[in-house]
Order: structure tokens, then C-alpha cells, then sequence
């Protein structure tokens, strides 16, 4: 399956493209200039792939949550080459990317992600290791990590919410943690393939970016 995946949702420009099963990805910090270099970037990242748009299978487009501007450009981009293409777009939250991203390095089985939103509030999930692929336990939310009811000791952690001063004395009690806080295109495109393998997708226009910004962060019952 050829794959091309986006996200813009920090302050990086991700992209990573499969040609079958051999994967390019290029990420680059370019701040609020996204817009600007994006397609650039997917040229040059789909030339060394050796491919063209009209090769592709399917899209995969990081919905965040995230920087505002950056959701909008990336889903905007997908939008675009999925209604010209027809191509079928799998939404992959930008947390579960994080996510995923722990899983390669260091297989971890419950990961808890963090992302710094405003003051001491964070995007957040909790994903745990199915067969290799990052799975949500619930719903994404925007949060203040000590309201959260969760045995912080059976988890590990990821995202630069991590180093917030909010974070410290919940820190002391995961197994690990890292500040990783810009996803991958290998992460992405592993999380996309899974989905579009499971439902085949969504179509152009429901191919949406995810703000979180009016989630009404209800705080979970304990995970053990």
C-alpha cells in the first residue's frame, strides 16, 4: 500500500510516505511557516520514494489537537489531494502518533501522552500496546494532569508536556517518561495503515482536524 501521511499540528512539518513497505520521512521545525513549505515537502519526500500523487492508496492526516493554524493547513492540504486524488484519508490523532512513537522505541505497554495547551492545562491520552499499534483507553481531553484518577505507577509517558512545572510531582511516579513532542511520519503512517485496514477510512470531507478545545474533560474512573 503507498501512503502519504501530514501532520502540522506543532511546530514541525511531518510528513512520511510508504512505498509498499519501505517508508521516507523527512520532519523539519519551520515555526509558524508550515503553510509555505508543506508541499515542498511532500514533493521531495514523495520523489524519493519514487512515486506520484496519482500512485498513492491513501492519505493520512495528523488531526492534532494542536496548534490551530497548523490543523487547519494540514487538513486542508488532505482535504484537497483526497477530493482530486479520490483517495479514502485516515484521521490519526497526533497524541496516539506520540504514542506510537514510544511503542517502536521501547514497546511499551500504557502510555500516557501530554502535550502543553495553555497554563497548566494539557492535551492528553492514555493509550495502551495492542499487537504493536497504539489503542486509546478513552477519550482524548484537555486536562489538568492532577484531576486525572489514573495509577500513574503501571504507566511510562511521552510528549513535551511532560517538563511542565504543572507535571513534577506526577513525574516521580510513572516508570519513564521522555518529552518527545513532535510525532513521526513512520508513527503516522503505522497508525494510518491500521486504520484504513480496519474501515477503509473517511472520505475528503470528514477528514477534520481534532481541537479538544471544547472537550469537557470529565475525569476517568482508575486504570489498573
Amino acid at each position: 500500500m503507498n501512503l502519504l501521511a501530514l501532520d502540522t499540528s506543532t511546530r514541525s512539518c511531518v510528513i512520511g510516505v510508504a512505498n509498499g513497505a519501505v517508508l521516507f520521512e523527512r520532519s523539519e521545525k519551520v515555526d509558524r511557516t508550515h503553510s509555505q513549505v508543506v508541499l515542498p515537502m511532500i514533493n521531495e519526500v514523495m520523489a524519493r520514494a519514487e512515486l506520484v500523487l496519482g500512485e498513492l492508496d491513501g492519505l493520512i492526516l495528523g488531526q492534532g489537537p494542536g496548534s490551530f493554524t497548523g490543523l487547519r493547513i494540514a487538513a486542508g492540504v488532505m482535504q484537497g489531494l483526497a477530493f482530486g486524488l479520490e483517495l479514502p484519508v485516515a484521521p490519526v490523532s497526533t497524541l496516539a502518533a506520540l504514542a506510537q512513537g514510544r511503542i517502536r522505541r521501547h514497546g511499551d505497554d500504557k502510555i500516557a501522552v501530554a502535550m502543553h495547551a495553555r497554563v497548566d492545562e494539557m492535551f492528553f491520552g492514555c493509550y495502551r500496546n495492542e499487537n504493536g499499534v497504539a489503542v486509546c483507553e478513552f477519550d482524548e481531553r484537555i486536562a489538568v494532569l492532577d484531576d486525572l484518577d489514573l495509577d500513574w505507577s503501571i504507566h511510562t509517558a511521552t510528549g513535551d508536556g511532560w517538563l511542565h512545572e504543572s507535571a513534577a510531582l506526577i513525574r516521580g511516579q510513572l516508570l519513564d517518561f521522555d518529552n518527545v513532542g513532535v510525532p513521526q511520519g513512520s508513527d503516522l503512517v503505522t497508525l494510518g495503515r491500521h486504520i484504513i485496514g480496519q474501515n477503509g477510512g473517511v472520505v475528503a470531507s470528514e477528514a477534520l482536524p481534532q481541537y479538544l478545545r471544547e472537550t469537557v474533560a470529565t475525569p476517568p474512573s482508575k486504570q489498573r
